[in-house]
């Protein structure tokens, strides 16, 4: 009796095993490696051309991350209008096999401005302590590296008109990552150069940001 009871008992537990290991199977772990494919741009990173000029897009190289190829990636040209003057974005967007994507823009800035007008500088946001250094890229074309005035959280392209106002369009910021529109923006030459702009995004309040030159 008791040797029927321990071959009944050893057969239990043979059988939980074995349905262990197939329910293992049938669920197998896998560990995706966070990575993102390359967005190589071909030409200029950054266009300034004038009202009424053709433009062509160079396109960009696309790395994929996973297999190594590289192929050729045509962005998307299609809000750009050569004919209005504005501030307008060429976007690349790629993803890998595991779905992790990258995105990154082409500015292309349309404007009758001079060359030889610059603002570039360093802008101080009293309200929040923090400075923004404005680089200029191109042709009326300048770059500010605090989008924020606080804790920098990427950078942003901003554009000055013909007639020496200045255009921050919704955008993609390349370094930081987002999405962000920006609205009320305007620029001051007297007594010091200053810009201000409200962020017009979730999380950001909607109190304009001004950033004085030093």
């Amino acid at each position: 009796m008791k040797i029927n009871k321990l071959i009944i008992l050893t057969s239990v537990c043979l059988l939980f095993v074995v349905a262990c290991k197939k329910i293992e199977n049938q669920f197998p772990s896998t560990i995706v490696k966070v990575s993102y494919p390359i967005i190589t741009l071909k030409g200029d990173n950054a266009i300034s051309i004038r009202v009424g000029s053709s433009y062509t897009d160079a396109g960009a190289t696309l790395t994929d991350d996973i297999t190594g190829g590289i192929t050729d990636l045509v962005g998307d040209a299609s809000g750009v209008n050569t004919a209005v003057e504005g501030l307008y974005f060429v976007r690349y967007t790629a993803s890998n096999a595991n779905g992790y994507a990258t995105t990154i823009v082409r500015p292309i800035a349309v404007t009758g401005i001079s060359d030889s007008f610059d603002i570039a500088g360093s802008y101080l946001n009293a309200a929040r302590g923090g400075t923004a250094m404005v680089t200029k890229i191109a042709r009326g074309l300048f770059l500010s590296d605090n989008v924020n005035g606080g804790g920098s959280l990427g950078s942003i392209y901003m554009m000055i008109r013909s007639d020496s106002t200045l255009q921050v369009p919704a955008q993609w910021s390349n370094d930081g990552g987002f999405d962000g529109d920006y609205v009320n923006e305007s620029i001051y030459f007297s007594p010091d150069t200053a810009y201000e702009y409200t962020i017009d995004a979730a999380g950001f309040g909607n109190s304009p940001r001004l950033f004085e030159k030093q």
